[in-house]
């Protein structure tokens, strides 16, 4: 989970070796956020390595 958003939806159908790019609108920083999610041995990873 992060910052209170989770879509299991969309998380449980990435494979294996698989990565997945989520994207939001941020008006606080003026621009946009960008989160790739990765699949690797059955557990999902972000890009600081943190196990969703």
């Amino acid at each position: 989970m992060l910052s209170g958003y989770h879509y299991p939806e969309e998380t449980d159908i990435i494979l294996e070796g698989e990565m997945k790019f989520f994207v939001w609108v941020s008006r606080e920083r003026w621009g946009f956020v960008v989160l790739p999610i990765l699949r690797e041995g059955e557990l999902l990873f972000t890009r600081r390595g943190d196990v969703l």
